[in-house]
């Protein structure tokens, strides 16, 4: 079968969960003889125009990058004819069987729609919320969880359009998984917190009376103004909705890799739930197979990711500090040249000696690291879908302290973790103390971690859905 791969960046430059995921998953299909190909973006300055091609090969694999600067508007962050344009080319010089998009942020929505018309089935793997909130995470301002999209909620939101939505010149909510933020755009981010804390904490100061008043006079003029800043969010808002839906409605099957993500794209009424599924990555298991654990005398605790706040790097560090007492130690892996105002942040905020920041290393020492420690961290502030991290940990037989939302709390519900109340450290700290003084309570989880599922199982699973496409 010729199978087209698309995915909003690719290896080896981007090594986050969707990226490695894809490269798996293309290099499984191609070794059982398929003919596999690759279309990307890749950030960058086209020596003309807006958008420029670039074709290389990873592991002998075919990949075009769509070279492409910053979106110019709202719109063009998630749909562009432009973009569009492009891909049908690649379409008509490609003639692939079926196309497989892992994600369409950095390219356009409208290119499920080009599969349609150029006969070519074309199957969705959800990877976070970007199909139904703009800034991806479902995320309010001050890092507060957002329930789920409604129009008007959005529209009210300051995260959902402007200088903050995913994709937009500086954008610090496009995430680690995007690696796109600048440092404006993180004092940004950091000044709006800081407005957003000041604002609650005046409305807090004042009569209920008043501000119950203020409220109902702000959302008056709101309502009756047709030229309000509200309004024409509403109406740039509603616009997106209607083409993700009538994106999503265009593909043939859509895939949920956690139960918690199809249930909130149901309910936000973004796909029929008949035409969504449930079924989580593959993984390659072949660098775990023989690993040995190092032994030490303390209980090693480690967090691995991109430290960017959403993540919750620092909650992790505040729980260290509550733990000097200890003898535990607390290994942070992560680059922290992404972010420098936040990885300043973190290193002064952590007083505990025994926290340690190792820094980046590649997706392919993963085994090793995950040897030398004993139960990794995930305090993500967002509903996180199926964290690549998680699935990792269990292979290398490493217990899970994960926040108690979305998909997080879905891998560890039957075994191999526990959780903690997001964003307390805390209750972290009491978590992480439970283990210490129960040093037997971790071989109790390591028996109980679920099987992964590998990426053979995963192929074998998809070349089925890929044939009743056809």
């Amino acid at each position: 079968m010729n199978i087209l791969y698309v995915v909003h960046y690719f290896l080896p430059r981007h090594q986050a969960g969707t990226e490695i995921y894809t490269a798996l998953l293309a290099r499984e299909l191609k070794k059982q003889g398929h003919e596999v190909m690759v279309f990307t973006s890749e950030d960058g300055a086209p020596a003309a125009g807006r958008f420029s091609l670039e074709r290389d090969k990873w592991e002998d694999i075919p990949v075009t990058r769509l070279v492409r600067g910053e979106p110019p508007d709202f719109e063009s962050s998630y749909t562009d004819p432009e973009i569009d344009r492009i891909f049908r080319s690649i379409l008509e010089e490609r003639r692939p069987d079926l196309v497989h998009f892992q994600h369409t942020f950095r390219l356009s929505a409208g290119m499920i729609n080009e599969c349609r018309s150029a006969g070519a089935p074309a199957i969705v793997t959800l990877a976070d919320y970007w199909f139904v909130c703009p800034p991806i995470l479902l995320l309010k301002p001050g890092l507060e969880l957002c329930p789920g999209p409604e129009i008007e909620g959005c529209a009210r939101c300051g995260n959902s359009v402007g200088a903050l939505y995913a994709g937009a010149p500086g954008s610090s909510l496009a995430g680690s998984e995007n690696k796109i933020i600048s440092a404006a755009g993180t004092m940004l981010q950091q000044a709006s917190d800081r407005a957003v804390r000041a604002a609650h904490a005046l409305k807090r100061t004042l009569p209920k009376a008043m501000v119950d008043k203020a409220r109902a006079w702000k959302l008056s003029r709101e309502m009756s103004d047709p030229g309000s800043g509200f309004q024409r969010k509403k109406a740039l808002l509603a616009a997106r909705r209607e083409v993700m839906r009538e994106a999503l409605a265009s593909a043939g099957l859509v895939i949920a890799p956690s139960k918690f993500l199809r249930e909130k794209m149901i309910e936000a009424g973004a796909v029929n739930p008949e035409k969504i599924i449930h079924s989580d990555y593959g993984f390659n298991h072949e660098p775990f197979k023989n690993i040995e654990r190092s032994e030490s005398s303390q209980l090693r605790f480690g967090f691995i990711g991109t430290p960017v706040e959403h993540k919750g790097a620092h909650v992790a560090v505040e729980a260290m500090n509550r733990l000097v007492d200890t003898n535990a130690e607390f290994m942070l892996y992560g680059d922290l040249s992404w972010f420098p105002a936040y990885a300043r942040r973190l290193r002064r905020i952590s007083k505990n000696p025994r926290t340690r920041f190792m820094g980046r290393f590649d997706n392919r020492d993963a085994a090793d690291v995950l040897s030398s420690i004993d139960v990794l961290i995930v305090p993500s502030l967002w509903y996180e879908n199926s964290p690549l991290t998680i699935h990792e940990a269990f292979m290398a037989q490493a217990p899970v302290i994960t926040s108690d939302i979305g998909g997080m709390a879905e891998l560890v519900e039957n075994g191999g973790g526990i959780t903690f109340k997001t964003g307390e450290p805390e209750d972290l700290a009491r978590a992480m103390r439970e283990l210490i003084n129960n040093p037997g309570r971790i071989e109790q989880l390591r028996e109980n971690i679920p099987e992964v599922k590998t990426i053979e199982e995963n192929a074998e699973e998809l070349m089925k859905l890929y044939s009743r496409d056809q």
